[in-house]
């Protein structure tokens, strides 16, 4: 029995493909005839189209040849060719008036071409104004956020000053409440808070210039006094270099005998002695002792007269030209006087000042 029912459904299977290639190809010709269909009737109302067009332009050449004279342009002078003027002119147009007009035949695809036209028409239009629309909602969206985020800022601001400005009258409040005696008590420690924090950032930043004095600019001041190079123009001299000495061109001289320390800082002390007396406890200070002596002396006397003013204006009057007047002068900490070139004094850099 299991054969016999297996042939029986291979049979089956071969039916259903039969049939199923039969209705394809039926659909295939079908749709063949369709389109067939379709070019021919498109061809038949091409041909009728241009059938009536030429129909009409034999009828337009007839009325030509069988009018005797053109029509005139323009309206005659003359009354009664005026007259029969207008009448040819109203006979025309209620031919026209009262004459069915030319439409195609029912079944004809010239309907459906106009509706398809149009319809194609207004979709090009339909999808430029959504490209508009998307264009000028992208740029009203932009808008949006800048105002949004405008308005951020400025609830911000408004609450930052809602706060200062309930601070303040919290403060005036407790201040119309207290007496003199207290307001000026808490005037006076605010003033002396204020005094000990500026003395503590004076103290800070000149142990920080004393540190910049002895660490680099000492050496450098040393070499240039010595005859070296100019302040700046070398930024490594060593000991070695000041014990050494320098050439009658500025570079530093190779010897293997060091002088003493006796004598080494002898030739400063000895021309700048008047700034460094008293404010160095070695008897015999190296050549970048005695000149970082020499900064700060120039420096402490510059201050003082600038803080003090009086008379000489915040001038001091040098004894003789040095190294460190000039680099104070080239790094316009100080300015000479325009007309002595002996007494210098510091910049007031809260002030503007003479290049």
């Amino acid at each position: 029995m299991e054969p016999i029912e297996g042939s029986e459904k291979l049979s089956n299977i071969r039916e259903y493909i039969q049939h199923a290639r039969a209705t394809q190809d039926e659909r295939v010709d079908i749709e063949d005839s369709q389109s067939t269909l379709d070019e021919t009737r498109f061809g038949q109302v091409l041909k009728s189209l241009q059938d009536r067009v030429t129909e009409q332009r034999r009828a337009l050449e007839e009325l030509r040849k069988s009018s005797s004279r053109p029509a005139p342009r323009v309206p005659s002078g003359d009354p009664r060719v005026r007259l029969q003027q207008l009448r040819a002119i109203r006979a025309g147009y209620d031919h026209v008036t009262h004459s069915q007009p030319t439409l195609p035949p029912a079944g004809s695809p010239i309907p459906a071409l106009l509706a398809t036209q149009v319809t194609a028409q207004r979709i090009t239009g339909i999808r430029e104004a959504i490209l508009e629309s998307q264009s000028r909602l992208a740029h009203v969206r932009g808008r949006f956020e800048g105002e949004n985020r405008n308005l951020e800022d400025n609830n911000l601001i408004t609450e930052k000053l809602d706060e200062r400005i309930a601070r303040l009258r919290q403060q005036r409040d407790e201040q119309l409440q207290k007496s003199t005696t207290d307001v000026a008590n808490e005037q006076v420690h605010a003033m002396q808070v204020r005094k000990e924090y500026f003395e503590q950032e004076i103290k800070r930043y000149q142990q920080a210039l004393h540190d910049f004095i002895d660490d680099h600019l000492a050496a450098m001041v040393a070499a240039e006094e010595l005859g070296g190079p100019t302040v700046g123009d070398m930024l490594n001299v060593n000991e070695e270099m000041l014990e050494n000495g320098f050439s009658a061109q500025g570079k530093p001289k190779s010897s293997s005998k060091a002088p003493s320390k006796t004598t080494s800082g002898q030739m400063l002390l000895d021309k700048h002695g008047n700034l460094i007396r008293g404010s160095q406890e070695d008897e015999n200070p190296s050549e970048k002792e005695a000149a970082a002596a020499i900064v700060k002396a120039l420096l402490n006397e510059l201050l003082e007269a600038l803080l003090g003013h009086g008379a000489s204006g915040g001038y001091i009057t040098l004894q003789g030209d040095t190294a460190a007047a000039r680099f104070l002068v080239r790094a316009k900490v100080a300015q000479l006087h325009p007309k002595d070139a002996r007494r210098l004094r510091l910049i007031d850099f809260g002030r503007a000042f003479d290049d």
